[in-house]
């Protein structure tokens, strides 16, 4: 069984406010469509919605944090952009 989908819809938020915007809403509608399902008693749809979150939600917080590291690098490497 998957995760509850209020877990990713919290880990969703997180992410569309910490990461990767676009990516984050994406995983916030599909846990939203995961619960929905879940209280309609589709099991099928709501595995479906939960991994599709999931999903979402991982590729944005990888995003964010590829991004922050290769900032960081960037500036460890040019320290002349720092003072900028």
């Amino acid at each position: 069984m998957p995760a509850e989908p209020g877990l990713w819809l919290g880990l969703s938020i997180g992410a569309t406010l910490l990461c990767c915007t676009p990516l984050g809403v994406v995983g916030i509608v599909y846990s939203a469509l995961a619960m929905e399902a879940r209280s309609r008693g589709d099991l099928y749809g709501w595995e479906s919605r939960v991994r599709s979150a999931r999903t979402w939600t991982l590729w944005s917080i990888g995003i964010g944090v590829f991004a922050v590291v290769a900032v960081i690098v960037l500036f460890v490497t040019n320290p002349e952009l720092a003072e900028s």
